[in-house]
């Protein structure tokens, strides 16, 4: 399993949410173009040209060769297709199983495809004593680690300072990194977010709201093995 691609592959995994290069180049049009060029044409040509852009805009053939690319690097040819969770046992996949184990592994293909970006919160008791929590991308957790321990080996799932945020309560030790998919935030109002970068739209984890923002569900998942475990599911703006 392949787990990584070139730098230029990642970068370009922006492209992957753009089912043509008319999507892509309405992703840089702003209402202002609409308004003064009276068409999406007329917008989409102001696009093309880069007047609209802070960086590089990619022509059709560019766009064509580096999106296929990107979307290979979460879909590797059909040898390679195998999910880690897919090698349970048909016997596992019952109400007998960690239920962690089976949400995820209902998760897996759709993240791995890039349709739904997961976050996972959980808390958990080490051997010290102590809880720690975190916040995990999914989706980029699949991509660069091994999962067979967790998915075939029964290994718990763990809490790590390069996830989204991290906290540790005994301590008061908290870290946050943003991730290929999200960028961590913070509101006054409604405290931690994060912000998806493949459509703008704001994640939001404070269980007082009764909605974790548009296009995101949030389910509670009850393990003994865990203190505390959410799953938030947003789906991306467009899938393939």
């Amino acid at each position: 399993m392949v787990f990584g691609g070139s730098p230029q592959v990642e970068a370009d995994r922006y492209l992957i949410p753009f089912p043509t290069y008319d999507d892509y180049l309405d992703s840089l049009v702003t209402p202002i173009d609409l308004f003064y060029g009276r068409s999406i044409f007329i917008a989409r040509c102001v696009a093309q040209l880069g007047y609209r852009a802070r960086g590089q805009v990619l022509t059709r053939e560019e766009f064509a060769g580096r999106a296929a690319a990107a979307r290979a690097l979460d879909n590797p040819p059909r040898q390679d297709q195998v999910t880690t969770s897919s090698l349970l046992p048909l016997t596992q996949l019952s109400v007998n199983v960690e239920p962690l184990l089976l949400a995820l592994s209902q998760r897996e293909v759709a993240n791995r495809r890039s349709i739904v970006n997961t976050i996972i919160y959980l808390c958990v008791k080490k051997r010290t004593g102590e809880y720690v929590s975190a916040y995990i991308d999914f989706n980029q957790r699949l991509r660069q680690e091994s999962w067979n321990a967790f998915f075939q080996e029964g290994k718990p799932l763990r809490p790590k300072t390069s996830d989204l945020c991290y906290y540790n309560w005994h301590t008061n030790f908290t870290s946050s990194t943003d991730s290929d998919n999200f960028k961590v935030k913070c509101d006054q109002e409604r405290g931690l977010l994060f912000n998806c970068i493949w459509d703008g739209k704001m994640i939001c984890v404070n269980p007082n709201l009764k909605s974790p923002g548009p296009s995101t569900t949030r389910t509670r998942i009850y393990s003994p093995n865990y203190a505390i475990l959410d799953i938030y599911d947003h789906k991306l703006r467009r899938s393939y």
